[in-house]
């Protein structure tokens, strides 16, 4: 009984050491080891709601069509975005630049230059966290350098990483991460859900289930009361789209001053926008913005095309674009970089506002 007493102990104080431990120096490793599973195989919001009727394996997606750059002069893609463009959803394949480089939101760029080529920044957003990220320029991500590389931001003060290590929050995730990542623990958390789903209409509170019970969104596009500066259905004033836009031109003329050639802007629709749209009354958040008169810097637009695609541009149980969605982007942001680079003062009219500067410079030739 005492060999079995010690054996428990080492046993559940290693899951313990595992739950508050660093996640990207220890995961990756019980990851490759078959330890646990990938808790996000089957969906995010599946991983959020686990309603069983919105649970689908997740496939890795592929350009369908040929990339081919139609000039000579090298062409350097400098991108800034989210979880669309992470490196398990789009690499270097699938641009026509000649170097690709990306950093996610919060993180730092240190870049060098290279004045022979066309050097472009492209700054992706989902719509809910527009407003945030453009509260202010957003040039500070990108840090002038001897060489280019990544630097994650990390609280490094003493204190501060002590809190962390003890936050329940992410020992709960890791612990949860751990001990229910499996076909077991997942089975019985989709009974759980599917039972408060079915007798009382609860959900988990991270997800929104539309009125017709086809369509499952993250709560952050929906919810007007708690998070109105994320919700597609929370009014925004005229006011707040030209700060906006202003932070955007100001972010354009900034990075012009570090060296770079051009910036493109990208907001992707959020799922509630294409999928749930009578929810509550759409504050067209996206649109105001890409047609604001005063906004001069070319964009990548895809809500007219995600709209008529509807149910196939976003997937089941995932917050993230489907292979069909995410090849109209993929498409159209290269067809706005061989514009850059054949003449990029007579883009096409669907990727600038219809005031912009340039547009009012051409109107008047």
């Amino acid at each position: 009984m005492k060999m079995l007493r010690i054996a428990v102990l080492i046993v559940f104080g290693g899951i313990w050491l595992l739950g508050v431990s660093d996640y990207e120096k220890v995961f990756p490793y019980l990851y490759r080891w078959g330890l646990i599973e990938d808790e996000y195989r089957y969906g995010d919001l599946f991983n959020l709601s686990k309603l069983p009727q919105f649970k689908e394996e997740m496939v890795k997606c592929t350009t369908p069509f040929p990339l081919e750059k139609k000039s000579d002069r090298p062409l350097h893609l400098y991108a800034l975005g989210d979880s669309f463009l992470e490196p398990q959803r789009i690499d270097s394949s699938d641009f026509i630049a000649d170097a690709f480089h990306f950093v996610k939101w919060d993180n730092y760029l240190h870049f060098n230059l290279d004045t022979s080529a066309l050097n472009v920044v492209l700054i992706e957003s989902i719509e809910r966290h527009l407003r945030q990220h453009f509260e202010t320029p957003v040039d500070h991500y990108f840090v002038p350098d001897s060489v280019t590389y990544v630097r994650k931001w990390k609280d490094m003060r003493w204190m501060s990483r002590l809190d962390d290590f003890f936050r329940s929050s992410r020992a709960e995730d890791q612990l949860s991460l751990i001990i229910s990542s499996n076909r077991l623990g997942i089975a019985f958390k989709e009974l759980k859900s599917s039972l408060n789903f079915n007798l009382f209409d609860r959900t988990e509170s991270g997800v929104t289930v539309s009125d017709d019970k086809k369509h499952i969104v993250y709560y952050l596009d929906t919810d007007t009361l708690n998070y109105p500066i994320t919700s597609g259905f929370a009014k925004i004033s005229d006011s707040r789209i030209d700060s906006v836009v202003n932070a955007i031109n100001q972010t354009a003329t900034q990075l012009k001053a570090m060296g770079f050639d051009h910036l493109i802007i990208s907001i992707i629709p959020n799922k509630s926008t294409i999928l749930m749209p009578d929810y509550g009354t759409y504050n067209h958040l996206v649109e105001r913005i890409q047609s604001h008169p005063d906004l001069s810097t070319p964009f990548v637009s895809i809500i007219n095309e995600y709209r008529a695609l509807g149910e196939k541009s976003f997937l089941h149980s995932d917050s993230h674009w489907t292979c069909e969605g995410r090849a109209i982007w993929v498409k159209k942001t290269n067809e706005l970089l061989q514009h850059l680079l054949d003449d990029p003062e007579n883009l096409p009219p669907d990727c600038m506002a219809p005031g912009s500067t340039r547009n009012l410079l051409k109107a008047s030739m």
